[in-house]
């Protein structure tokens, strides 16, 4: 990220880092942090949430407009994750899918469907992109190269089990546990470490759990 991108920053409370800190660390925290939100904020489709947590995270559609404005005000907005959770040593990006998987999305996607994975192209094509355009912000704002990103980036899908039971009987079991709509063959190893296919329940009781976890020691420890 250019120096000149947080020399022009508009909030007039910019936080002050620490010594020895990136030269991105300033703009990005106060990035970040004007960004917070909630699980259930960040999981909403109109008025429903997919998933009803108050865990706070980072609403990353607010990062990209954020960051966007900041680098080309003019530009087309980029696709984007819904939310970032950064653990430690890794960073988590979310994409909530309320609706069925097996919709077709816009004239420009692609309309075919994939019976053995049980999605749409057209919506699979717009995940892996919604994940490459994030993975290339959070470069810029943590200037990391993307070899970073590989090791310490997961990309994670929470879907809706019910509009997505029909898609899903038709895909084989040991399918469906190793690559769950043939996103990890596109994804993993190029520009994240892992991805993560989970219905909500499944969310719920293994990621969710382990953050609020990490989350209630973190306080323990302050």
């Amino acid at each position: 990220m250019s120096s000149d991108l947080c020399a022009s920053c508009p909030h007039p409370n910019s936080p002050v880092v620490p010594d020895g800190s990136d030269g991105c660390s300033r703009c990005r925290t106060c990035i970040l942090r004007d960004c917070t939100s909630t699980i259930s904020k960040t999981s909403r489709d109109g008025s429903v949430s997919l998933v009803d947590d108050d865990l706070p995270v980072v609403n990353f559609d607010s990062v990209k407009e954020c960051y966007c404005k900041k680098v080309n005000r003019w530009m087309q907005l980029p696709r984007s994750a819904d939310a970032l959770y950064c653990d430690r040593e890794t960073l988590y990006l979310v994409e909530f899918k309320n609706g069925s998987l097996k919709e077709t999305l816009g004239k420009r996607l692609n309309p075919k469907d994939d019976e053995e994975l049980g999605i749409n192209l057209g919506q699979r094509d717009a995940l892996i992109e919604k994940c490459k355009d994030s993975v290339l912000i959070c470069s810029d704002l943590w200037g990391k190269r993307t070899r970073w990103f590989r090791e310490h980036c997961v990309f994670v899908l929470v879907y809706n089990e019910d509009k997505n039971k029909t898609a899903l009987k038709r895909v084989a079991s040991s399918i469906r546990k190793k690559a769950r709509f043939g996103l990890p063959d596109k994804l993993k190893g190029f520009c994240v470490k892992d991805v993560l296919t989970l219905t909500e329940k499944e969310f719920s009781t293994s990621l969710l759990s382990t953050w609020r976890d990490a989350e209630e020691i973190a306080e323990v420890d302050a």
